[in-house]
C-alpha cells in the first residue's frame, strides 16, 4: 500500500453488536451514498480499496 498523507478515507465502526465495551466493533469504509442519500459502505479489505471515497486535503470541497 503507498503513503500519501493528503489521502483520507472515513471509517466506521460498528458498536451495536459488541457484548462489551473493550470489543472492536465492525469496521467499514463510506464508498458513497445512493440516489436517496443514505450512506454506502464497503469492508476496509484491498479488494474493496478503489471502492472507497477519497478525500484529497488540499481539494477544494
Amino acid at each position: 500500500m503507498e503513503e500519501n498523507s493528503d489521502r483520507y478515507v472515513l471509517v466506521l465502526e460498528d458498536r451495536s453488536e459488541t457484548k462489551s465495551p473493550t470489543d472492536p466493533g465492525r469496521l467499514s469504509v463510506i464508498s458513497g451514498q445512493d440516489e436517496k442519500g443514505k450512506i454506502k459502505t464497503v469492508e476496509p479489505t484491498e479488494e474493496n480499496r478503489a471502492a472507497f471515497l477519497v478525500f484529497n486535503l488540499n481539494s477544494a470541497a
